[in-house]
């Protein structure tokens, strides 16, 4: 490999991290990917700010990270976003918003189809998740309070329209059993969920929670 060529660090750091059968699901091998990059480029601000991530988001080492991070901020041509990211990092450990805030960034900035693809895979499934375990939310309690689980989504958001969603981000129904009051992506649907870590459920559940 070319070790001129930066583009293939990133994109190959993210196919070996991306677990199967998206990617080979070796964020260790990805890190030594990316440590040969910085040993060849050391005043090269992407390849941390990459390396930083893989810990963030596939090892969650969240002050990794956030070491990672605090030390790009100090190259020279580091934007200024890099210090407070790693602020956050390293005190916040798995916030949701700087989860978010790195899949925005890696679907804004590549010049990569499949890069950005698989960046807006992942935006488009915090979205599905946080659908999801609302509307599961609001079954459980329905279900207090009932003693049955409601006939149909449309029933249990009677009232809410705008708050909670019954339909995936690109319009497609969520599938749900009134048997077992299970709310599930429906196979129709041209999302490609890449399944949202649990520790995120409790700051996704957010707004559900002060319903």
């Amino acid at each position: 490999m070319d070790p001129d060529l930066q583009d293939a660090y990133h994109a190959g750091s993210i196919f070996l991290s991306e677990p199967e059968p998206v990617g080979a699901g070796q964020p260790q091998e990805a890190i030594q990917l990316l440590d040969r990059g910085i040993r060849t480029h050391p005043r090269e601000w992407r390849m941390l700010h990459d390396k930083g991530f893989i810990y963030y988001w596939y090892l969650k080492d969240y002050k990794m990270a956030g070491e990672v991070w605090r030390d790009t901020s100090r190259l020279k041509d580091a934007p200024h976003w890099m210090e407070p990211l790693s602020a956050m990092s390293l005190s916040k450990g798995g916030a949701i918003e700087i989860a978010i805030a790195l899949w925005q960034q890696q679907f804004r900035d590549s010049n990569r189809a499949d890069v950005r693809e698989n960046a807006k895979n992942h935006l488009l499934s915090f979205d599905v998740a946080r659908d999801i375990w609302s509307l599961e939310y609001l079954i459980e309690k329905y279900r207090a309070k009932n003693g049955s689980f409601p006939g149909g989504l449309e029933e249990l958001v009677r009232g809410k329209e705008g708050k909670y969603r019954v339909a995936d981000p690109l319009g497609f129904p969520y599938q749900y059993n009134p048997v077992t009051g299970e709310v599930s992506l429906s196979p129709q649907s041209k999302i490609r969920y890449i399944k949202v870590p649990e520790t995120y459920k409790p700051q996704l559940l957010q707004p559900a929670n002060a319903d």
